[in-house]
């Protein structure tokens, strides 16, 4: 069994999608109480446009009345077409430093995906941004595109995680972010 894995059809469908996110994120939470107390752990702010920029950043979308730095982005869940731009956060929570390696596999329905293992800092910073953060959401970003926007329902704690190939995560950005995580 992969954790997290967002195994979505030939077919994608962004309702379809939804509900295996959160089967994804329900199914791999942990057990414990949660105080629904939210923070965000420390991280690295970066300046737009900065050459020095992770080029796989996950970052969180900045809640209503959030004051700090912010990037705008194209929302890719704007399916109601009500929330058509995301503001997020400037600081990097997790990058592609905190990736022990990254492959493309084909799921058995014969969908492929983009399966990252985490290295041992990232499954615990993974772990505390989702725990932490339950309610909000999180923002998935390669060479400056937001790829997915998932809202955290639950603590997740596991291994790795499976990104399904579609429109947005291309068969080639995927085969860039295994080069750059394989090149390091």
């Amino acid at each position: 069994m992969i954790p997290f894995s967002l195994n979505a059809t030939k077919s994608f469908r962004p309702i379809a999608f939804l509900s295996l996110l959160t089967s994804a994120f329900l199914f791999f939470s942990a057990c414990g109480s949660l105080s629904g107390e939210k923070r965000t752990p420390s991280g690295t702010e970066v300046a737009p446009g900065a050459s020095s920029a992770p080029r796989l950043q996950f970052r969180l979308v900045a809640e209503e009345g959030e004051t700090a730095p912010t990037d705008d982005f194209v929302n890719p869940n704007n399916w109601s077409g009500k929330i058509p731009t995301l503001h997020i956060l400037r600081t990097v929570l997790l990058d592609e430093s905190h990736i022990a390696a990254a492959e493309i596999r084909t799921m058995a329905d014969g969908v492929s995906c983009l399966w990252i293992e985490w290295a041992e800092s990232g499954r615990a910073r993974f772990a505390d941004v989702t725990g932490n953060n339950i309610g909000g959401t999180l923002a998935v970003i390669f060479d400056g595109e937001l790829l997915f926007a998932p809202r955290i329902v639950e603590k997740i704690e596991g291994k790795g995680s499976s990104f399904p190939i579609d429109e947005k995560m291309t068969i080639e950005k995927a085969r860039e972010i295994v080069a750059i995580v394989e090149s390091r």
